[in-house]
């Protein structure tokens, strides 16, 4: 027995919908004779007549016409749906995305952007993974997610990565230290001040005292360690220490008056923002446009940090 098709399907519920085969012809913008034949052969794919054909009578459907109409009806409407769906899909609209971002740049740097992403897509599913790089790092090799956002000193064993831009790191103080007021500070006028870091267990306190080396700046003192800049940053507003962060992690507070970023005579190095993924994987619709979002919004920013001035050395 011969199966019946899509195409046949829809022809026969146009001959319903539309009260006889020369209409639906007409409508389809195919001949009479083309229409019959569908017809016909859906007739001896069911085994039953789908329509009386009386001469000089309106074609109505039989009682098994009926049956079939509401199938092909519900055929072609899931069709259609199949396809807006895919459609959706194949745009973006539709989906799942799963995004990691090193935890020190989630809640300034990240966040809004994110919220852009909902807002504009609101039928994908986001998910986002916060943790350290190495946390980060781990998740992208595993397939957990398919893209993130990571600060680091250039590229990534392992991992194919973007530059994004070049964020600065910078010494930040209260406004109540005794060096807060100080110019062209110089690394042994900082030889005696307590700093406040990451903990040295971290691979981010490793790039930070090697950053900090380059610059010069060894041999201080660690009075205290915290797992986040959050911490990091809370500590050191409440007048204790002094501590290298991110500038976008502290941009709020120095604007706010509530933290200070020290004037060196040496501005720090940079570090980089990048969004890395693992090589070979394609990226679904969806999880492309958080990718250019991202480039998009990252790729524009203008990492100012106060008196250090303009960012050097930013990559070709």
């Amino acid at each position: 027995m011969q199966e019946a098709t899509l195409r046949q399907l829809r022809i026969f519920a146009t001959v319903v919908e539309q009260g006889g085969i020369g209409a639906a012809a007409r409508a389809l913008d195919l001949t009479q004779p083309s229409i019959s034949t569908h017809v016909r052969r859906l007739e001896c794919t069911v085994g039953r007549p789908l329509l009386d054909r009386r001469r000089g009578r309106r074609a109505e459907t039989t009682a098994s016409g009926r049956i079939l109409y509401d199938f092909a009806r519900q055929v072609v409407e899931g069709t259609e749906d199949l396809r807006r769906l895919f459609a959706r899909f194949g745009a973006g609209e539709w989906g799942t995305v799963v995004a990691g971002v090193q935890r020190s740049l989630a809640h300034t740097m990240l966040a809004p952007i994110l919220v852009e992403f909902a807002q504009r897509w609101p039928q994908v599913d986001l998910s986002v993974h916060t943790g350290t790089l190495s946390r980060i790092r781990e998740l992208l090799l595993a397939g957990v997610v398919s893209l993130a956002v990571v600060v680091t000193e250039g590229d990534l064993p392992d991992l194919e990565s973007i530059f994004l831009h070049a964020e600065p790191l910078v010494l930040i103080a209260s406004p109540r230290h005794h060096l807060a007021e100080r110019s062209s500070l110089r690394p042994r006028d900082l030889c005696d001040s307590a700093f406040v870091t990451a903990l040295r267990s971290s691979s981010h306190y490793q790039t930070v005292q090697r950053l900090l080396a380059r610059a010069g700046i060894i041999g201080h003192p660690i009075a205290m360690e915290a797992e986040d800049s959050t911490t990091i940053r809370g500590i050191v507003r409440a007048g204790f220490g002094v501590a290298a962060l991110l500038w976008s992690s502290v941009k709020e507070d120095v604007e706010r008056g509530h933290l200070v970023v020290l004037d060196l005579a040496v501005p720090l190095p940079s570090m980089e923002v990048r969004l890395a993924y693992l090589p070979g994987r394609s990226l679904t619709p969806a999880e492309r446009n958080l990718r250019d979002l991202l480039l998009k919004r990252l790729g524009q920013m203008d990492a100012n940090p106060g008196r250090q001035g303009p960012v050097r050395g930013r990559p070709s």
